[in-house]
């Protein structure tokens, strides 16, 4: 991997956007492929987001730790809480009518409609996602 990130930063949602931003700056440098570097990180802000909302409370003493590899092929996004975890084999489908009100769902649904892979470990505290950049894409440069 050409670019190596291991982050760890304090739960408060101010510091999501600019983490996410300067993953982005990279991301798009490495690919450019803007449509592609717009989900990515799309994704990582819910990952973050979600990590620091439902997995640390919004707790400021607690952290969230963010590892990113990536290349021009391939980028590879870790995300760990320091919360109690989740079910996340129950999550619920939020296009489903009757959970289109309920709360919760639509960041791990977006994860794993846009990621190649979404894999939830330790209890639900870290998930790992992969995408695959193809080269010959149609959104290259769009």
């Amino acid at each position: 991997f050409t670019f190596e990130l291991n982050e760890i930063i304090q739960t408060d949602l101010k510091n999501v956007i600019p983490f996410v931003e300067k993953v982005s700056r990279k991301i798009l440098e490495l690919t450019s492929m803007k449509e592609e570097t717009f989900r990515i990180k799309l994704v990582l802000e819910e990952a973050i987001t979600n990590a620091m909302r439902h997995g640390n409370h919004l707790d400021a003493r607690k952290n969230v730790k963010i590892k990113i590899l990536a290349n021009e092929l391939r980028i590879l996004a870790e995300v760990t809480d320091e919360g109690e975890g989740f079910d996340f084999l129950n999550v619920a489908d939020p296009t489903i009518k009757e959970n289109s009100t309920r709360p919760g769902g639509r960041g791990v649904y977006l994860m794993r409609e846009i990621m190649d892979e979404v894999k939830f470990y330790d209890g639900g505290r870290t998930v790992t996602m992969v995408q695959n950049f193809c080269k010959n894409d149609k959104n290259k440069k769009s």
